[in-house]
This record gives C-alpha cells, structure tokens and sequence, in this order.
C-alpha cells in the first residue's frame, strides 16, 4: 500500500521490514556530516521508465539466479569471481531501471522519514529498496553472517560502519572498531558490507535518497541473523566502542509500492 505505515505489512514485505524496520535501534554514531542535510534534492530523479531502462537490471537478475545457491549460504566469504560479478552489475544499475524517484520519497508518511520497497524476498536473499527523506536516518544495526552488496541510487548519504571486533557478551554487547563516515552521492555509488568487514553500521540521509540492497543470505532468526540495534556506552582511545543492544519502540517506515520489473 504505497505511504502507508508499515505497521502491518503484507506477509511478503516482511522479511527486511520486520527485521530492520519495526524492531530494536538506537541512537548511535559520530555522524559529523548530519549538520550537512540538504531539504533540496541532489538532483531530478524520475521514476517513469524509457524504452531501453531496465536491460542492466535484467543483466542483474541474471546472474543473482545463476549464483543463488551460492548466495544463499556464504555466511563465510563470496567466492572472488561472484563478489566481483555482483559488484559490476550492480553498478550499472539506475533508479529508473528501478522505477524509482524522489517523488516516491515524497510519499513517504512515517515520522522517520523512512519507506522501503521489497523486490523480492526468500531463503536465498533479499533484494529491497530503502527511500529515505532528508534528515533520515536508520540507526546503528548488524547483519550476523551476512553480505550486502548495494547502490546509492540518487542523493547524498552518509554511513558510519563498524568492525565487530570481540564475542559477544551475556548482555548482547560486542567491542566494535569504528572504521569510519563515507558520504556517498550525489552521484550513484556501489557498496558493500561483509560478516567481518563494516558489518555494523549506521546511515543518514543529507537528502533525500534511495538506495538499491542485496542482502545474502538473508535475516532469518532460525539461523542467528536477526537484527540488533545497538547504542555506543563506551569508547576508548583508538576507535574502538562497547556497542550495547537497544529497544526503540515506534521505529517503522512505510512499506511503498514496488513498480520495478519482478525477480523470482
């Protein structure tokens, strides 16, 4: 339901929404660049789609059903050869590939500023699209045993990302280096997290923006990948935090129509 809360989404736009958008989070990040926030779109974006929009999409699709199995499992590392393949593709993908625009993120009603697109969702991966208003933000959270690989799509954003870099405590806390702020856009720009690598992190919007995920394997609980948010308790000299997790109720983003080309 386009601009609706998502505080009972469809069964299908679960799977991210539940795990990242109506659960835990906290207020967490040395994010210096939030006092950038631009209310002015980086630029026009449509999300009407020309004759030849799409084929780079498709190219995409191809190759996530070719390597989906391998996808599915790679809790570990990705093979070079499908990392790169992934990576490549997806940076020839395009918001209007995608029909998507910042009139979508007009739409948007929910008080964070935040909706979320699903095009597909299954044991293998997810494949989504996060519309976010300037001044959004989606706070600091994990992705257990997880690779994603995405694209800024249009806009700026800035991202904080951290490395876990001890066990987990009783209390659910983890020691975390932090790595860093990347501001990306306004041009598109391809990224990237992997289980050891910036698996923590935190995203603001300095405009509005979109930006294109595939999530792999996907947050499943049953498996150990749900989704924590976290607060920084302590920090120490050198970068390192003591990341605690934390209960925000209230946090949701809009589930909005995906009117892309479909992907089973």
């Amino acid at each position: 339901v386009t601009g609706s809360p998502a505080r009972n989404p469809p069964a299908k736009a679960k799977a991210v929404a539940r795990h990242l958008g109506m659960r835990k989070p906290a207020h967490c990040a040395p994010l210096a660049a939030v006092g950038d926030i631009s209310t002015a779109p980086a630029r026009a974006v449509s999300s009407s789609s020309s004759p030849h929009a799409g084929e780079s999409l498709m190219d995409l699709f191809q190759m996530l059903r070719r390597a989906r199995q391998i996808l599915g499992t790679a809790t570990a590392e990705l093979p070079q050869e499908v990392d790169r393949d992934l990576q490549e593709h997806l940076g020839r993908v395009k918001a209007e590939d995608l029909r998507v625009g910042e009139d979508d993120v007009i739409k948007i009603r929910s008080r964070t500023g935040l909706g979320y697109q699903e095009v597909y969702s299954g044991p293998d991966m997810t494949v989504c699209i996060f519309l976010l208003r300037a001044g959004a933000r989606i706070p600091l959270h994990d992705h257990p045993g997880m690779h994603v690989r995405g694209r800024l799509l249009f806009g700026r954003m800035a991202v904080a990302s951290f490395d876990v870099v001890s066990s987990a405590h009783a209390d659910g806390s983890v020691w975390a280096e932090y790595r860093g702020e990347e501001v990306y856009g306004p041009q598109p720009t391809t990224y990237g997290l992997k289980p050891q690598e910036g698996n923590i992190h935190e995203l603001v919007a300095l405009s509005h923006c979109a930006f294109f995920d595939v999530l792999a394997p996907p947050y499943d609980p049953r498996y150990g990948r749900d989704c924590t948010y976290y607060r920084c308790e302590q920090q120490e000299d050198g970068g390192r935090c003591l990341l605690v997790p934390m209960e925000l109720y209230g946090f949701y983003m809009d589930t909005l129509q995906y009117r892309g080309p479909t992907f089973a």
